[in-house]
């Protein structure tokens, strides 16, 4: 190695590499999370749970007042992350903020943990350097205040990443534990313990070989017999381990062998229909937009085409036969989407949840902080890859479960969160960027310094050119200025439900949803006559908005005008034939006398 040109380069790079430096990152990781959680606290979307969160909440106090075993199908859903609220729950209780300080705990040791991989490979420059990658972050902080399974599951895979590292026996079970686990959290996962076998069975070993002249099988068996494949079955061991109970519990309850959930194929049909055009996540027209019926609504639709009852594990290949034919199909459709989940994966911009990030940067400093994105931190992770691939081993598992698990996502679809899973392996390569930096910085070597620059530059290009139109990129998502707005309703406050409304419309003025949402709020506060300007211009935009002309008719009728409320009935029937309420408020308008055609 290269000796330092002046005391100010070797300083500096024993500053960063120093144990002061990692407790100084872990401490601003925790310090960036607790001031990003607390900054929620005033808000109604710290108690008031929506969509999963809502969902994983309830779950976890079913489970916490003794449902152990829940209902009579297999798991539809991860089952992890609501079976660890629900032990929480039964010994701190129900606390909200709690929970959201447990995943701040599970956010800083993840960031240690890139630390020690970091550490491992390349040494602590290239460890301290990758967890303040992850330290600042910005998504994993934005996540990590949301009730739901990303910090678990994030923490577990990178414990699994951590352990495979180690040299004994033991700890590559212990790898396959926590990796089984992490599935329970994402079950997109099981798809990496392929890779992580064959890792080990290649794994080189100091014990004797055959001659020359010995052949492939001998070889074979000599790995298998010894630490290599030992190794590899303590890995599948620890990951059986991990799954079983899950895969016990819903044969026990159903009768059916299903691994861990039932709702891959419904999940792999939501990422691969006629209506998904983008690769994230579109809601399937027979699907209601809550997770609690879901399930429900897929198998009522998959039984009506079979025309017979479905069991659960059958309506998911049912849904898995439906996408597959679908692609088969329309291949050029499905090609495009396909690059467009590359894209969704590449690309810069955070594709929102239940809670968009950049909405709730409104309300959170820590999230307005200088921190970095996928379009710092995946030109690092590049440069260190390709610096260090041919040289380390274990680069080549990270970049190796980076790629497996991209191929999952796009296979099925992309969310932000989904993508977390990968940004520790990302902070680690990243990280090992800095010690090639270092030697080249001694080195005054400018032909190395302007190719890893212009690399740079590439690949960061890529990720802030990749992804949705760039007038929607960094822009503030229109569902998180209604969800919170609904949430201020609950609490009575109109007013603040009402600006916010508002604001949507004044950011998306060709969104139909901000002016449906304020023309529901303005009727349900007694202004008619307002709530119909809302609706007209919601229907100018869609006429076809679920449910628009229903409550344009309740406007008409708040009006005292049933001949036309009766008209918007009709015209809500036109569209959702056999609409229940539509059909019992155009009797009503009708029987006045005022409703004829």
């Amino acid at each position: 190695m290269l000796e330092p040109r002046s005391p100010r380069d070797g300083a500096f790079a024993r500053a960063l590499s120093s144990n002061a430096f990692l407790l100084a990152t872990l401490a601003l990781a925790a310090a960036l999370r607790a001031a990003h959680i607390l900054a929620l606290r005033h808000l109604p979307i710290f108690d008031g749970l929506i969509l999963d969160s809502w969902m994983y909440d309830a779950w976890a106090q079913r489970i916490a007042a003794g449902d152990l075993l829940g209902g009579p199908r297999p798991f539809y859903q991860d089952p992890l992350y609501p079976y660890f609220l629900a032990a929480f729950y039964r010994v701190v209780g129900r606390d909200l903020l709690l929970v959201r300080m447990l995943h701040l705990a599970l956010g800083v040791g993840t960031c240690g943990l890139v630390a020690l991989i970091g550490r491992r490979i390349g040494g602590p420059l290239a460890g301290n350097v990758g967890a303040l990658l992850f330290a600042v972050y910005r998504p994993e902080i934005f996540q990590g205040g949301e009730l739901e399974k990303t910090a678990l599951s994030v923490f577990l895979l990178t414990a699994a990443l951590w352990l495979a590292l180690q040299e004994t026996v033991r700890a590559r079970l212990a790898s396959g534990v926590a990796l089984g686990l992490a599935a329970l959290t994402r079950g997109n996962l099981l798809l990496v313990v392929p890779l992580g076998a064959l890792w080990f069975l290649a794994e080189p070993t100091p014990e004797p070989q055959e001659g020359p002249g010995a052949g492939w099988w001998p070889r074979v068996l000599g790995r298998l017999s010894g630490r290599p494949g030992r190794s590899a079955a303590a890995f599948l061991a620890g990951t059986l381990l991990a799954i079983a109970p899950v895969t016990w519990r819903n044969h026990h309850v159903s009768g059916e062998w299903v691994l861990t959930v039932s709702g891959a194929g419904q999940v792999f049909y939501t990422g691969n229909n006629p209506a998904n055009a983008t690769g994230g996540f579109e809601h399937v027209p027979f699907v209601r937009s809550d997770p609690q019926f879901e399930e429900t609504d897929f198998l009522a639709v998959a039984q009506a085409r079979a025309g017979r009852p479905l069991s659960a594990r059958e309506a998911s290949a049912f849904w898995f036969r439906e996408a597959l034919d679908h692609v088969a199909d329309h291949p050029g459709f499905a090609i495009q989407v396909a690059l467009r989940k590359v894209g969704l994966i590449l690309t810069d911009y955070e594709v929102p949840d239940a809670w968009d990030m950049y909405f709730l940067g409104r309300f959170s400093p820590a999230l307005r902080f200088p921190m970095i994105g996928m379009g710092v931190l995946l030109p690092l992770a590049a440069l260190g890859a390709a610096v260090t691939i041919r040289s380390r081993r274990e680069v080549r598992l990270l970049v190796g479960f980076v790629g497996i698990y991209a191929l999952s996502l796009v296979a099925f679809f992309v969310f932000s969160r989904y993508r977390l899973q990968v940004v520790p392996a990302l902070s680690v390569l990243g990280g090992l960027a800095a010690p090639w930096a270092v030697q080249v910085w001694r080195a005054r070597d400018v032909r190395s310094a302007v190719g890893s620059a212009l690399g740079l530059a590439a690949v960061a290009a890529v990720s802030y050119a990749a992804g949705p139109d760039p007038g929607l990129r960094h822009s503030e998502h229109v569902h998180s200025f209604i969800s919170l707005s609904l949430l201020y309703q609950q609490r009575g406050e109109f007013a603040s439900a009402e600006g916010l409304l508002a604001q949507a419309s004044e950011l998306h003025p060709g969104s139909a949803e901000p002016y449906f949402a304020r023309g529901v709020l303005r009727l349900r506060t007694g202004r008619p006559a307002e709530a119909l300007a809302d609706l007209r211009r919601c229907l100018s935009i869609d006429p076809d908005y679920p449910d628009a002309w229903l409550v344009l008719g309740m406007a008409f009728d708040g009006l005292g005008d049933p001949r036309a409320a009766a008209q918007a009935y009709r015209a809500q029937l036109a569209r959702v034939p056999g609409h229940a309420d539509a059909m019992l408020r155009l009797r009503a308008a009708e029987s006045r006398g005022n409703g004829g055609r």
